[in-house]
């Protein structure tokens, strides 16, 4: 179901062009150095580039991973620190509510002997797809990447019979 509604999604927006927004000032396409003009903390790492200490809510720490391919971001990942009791992801998930409305779409994975319990969210909005993840209901991850890109990797994958 999920994937029938991010492929609709994805069929029904506009062509990005490059420079779509993804989060706070950081767009798709941009350099390494260009994220770091705009964040001078920021760390590197291989292929990524680590922001630490955004809180989105006030007493919810993270991490905020700007993904780059060939140099160029393509995707943002904002991962937030263990809490007690899972209440940042609950938080989190509300704000996410409350802004955007309700997901487009929700997926549990059970824990199994290989995988954490998983639940996620995805929202569109714009030329951006959010995905917000609470694995064993402690951590979470938010992830937002182009409509474009998408696209692109699920044409990439026809081509190749995937």
């Amino acid at each position: 179901m999920r994937a029938f509604l991010v492929a609709s999604a994805v069929l029904t927006a506009s062509p990005a062009v490059a420079g779509t927004p993804l989060w706070q000032n950081v767009e798709e396409g941009m350099t390494v150095q260009q994220v770091l003009a705009l964040y001078p903390a920021a760390h590197p790492r291989r292929d990524r580039l680590d922001i630490r200490g955004y809180r989105p809510l006030p007493n919810c720490p993270s991490t905020v991973r700007v993904m780059f391919e060939a140099g160029l971001v393509h995707a943002i990942q904002v991962r937030g620190a263990p809490a007690i009791l899972g209440l940042c992801a609950t938080e989190i998930e509300g704000a996410l509510r409350a802004r955007y409305g309700e997901p487009v779409d929700r997926d549990y994975a059970p824990r199994s002997f290989l995988t954490n319990e998983t639940v996620s969210y995805i929202w569109v909005h714009g030329a951006v797809v959010m995905r917000f993840q609470m694995v064993n209901d402690q951590n979470w991850i938010m992830e937002y990447v182009s409509v474009a890109r998408l696209e692109r990797e699920r044409q990439a994958r026809a081509r190749i019979g995937l």
